[in-house]
């Protein structure tokens, strides 16, 4: 598996690192009912089976859709430690180490729902596409996929603020747009909340945005049949 800088970086040691600055939080119990994306699950009446969730941390939102629908769920995060953590605290969990661009699934593999959540904006530029289409071909169609992350009005790099000046960036990015431009997705809903959760968002809000979005995959239904062009011949 070839690793960009960064991505290296998190398998390494942020990713160990992020858990342990968060793990209080992660392993809250009110969590579960705060979580944006489980709460845009219960408005779709989305009842999923098969679940795989990228940027899994410990798994814990994994073991809330396993109670929750009796799904059977799989976990990649690059931090051993969450992994250890996770394994310990919710066995049921499927658990492997990797980076979205490089799942370490099975060949073939499919889930009725994928989740992203605050993930993509850590991934290389040099990676996103390869992430994506690995995200892509894990979610048949018929399928769910759910994604968070920031929303800049423009596509945005920041420094890192936890290693500022060394070369290693997060990158904002209108994700479900990106997805939808392809016509493989139709959005199904789409929350946009502000970040740090203080206060309701306002149209003319300073605060820096957040999306929660799920897509359901049509595939080529996606596409509207059109006419030839002139002069282009049928093959």
């Amino acid at each position: 598996m070839r690793l960009s800088f960064q991505e290296d970086l998190f398998l390494r040691t942020e990713g160990d690192n992020y858990y342990l600055r968060n793990h209080a939080l992660l392993e809250d119990e009110n969590r579960i009912k705060r979580d944006p994306a489980l709460r845009l699950l219960r408005q779709t009446n989305v009842v999923p089976r098969h679940v795989l969730e990228v940027g899994a941390s410990n798994g814990w939102r994994c073991e809330a859709l396993r109670k929750l629908y009796h799904a059977h769920t799989t976990a990649v995060e690059p931090s051993a430690m969450a992994i250890r953590r996770g394994r310990r605290l919710f066995p049921e969990v499927a658990f492997h180490r990797g980076v979205a661009h490089s799942l370490p699934l099975p060949s073939g593999a499919t889930y009725d729902l994928v989740i992203v959540f605050f993930v993509l904006h850590w991934v290389s530029r040099d990676f996103l596409l390869r992430s994506i289409a690995e995200i892509d071909a894990r979610v048949p169609v018929g399928g769910h996929l759910l994604i968070g992350d920031f929303l800049p009005s423009v596509p945005t790099r920041v420094d890192y603020h936890h290693m500022p000046k060394k070369g290693y960036f997060t990158f904002k990015l209108d994700y479900l747009a990106l997805l939808m431009a392809t016509g493989l997705y139709k959005i199904r809903r789409r929350h946009v909340y502000p970040y740090d959760g203080k206060i309701p968002l306002s149209r003319d809000s300073r605060q820096e945005k957040a999306f929660c979005g799920l897509l359901k995959k049509v595939g080529e239904r996606g596409y509207t049949k059109g006419l030839l062009a002139k002069g282009e011949n049928k093959k």
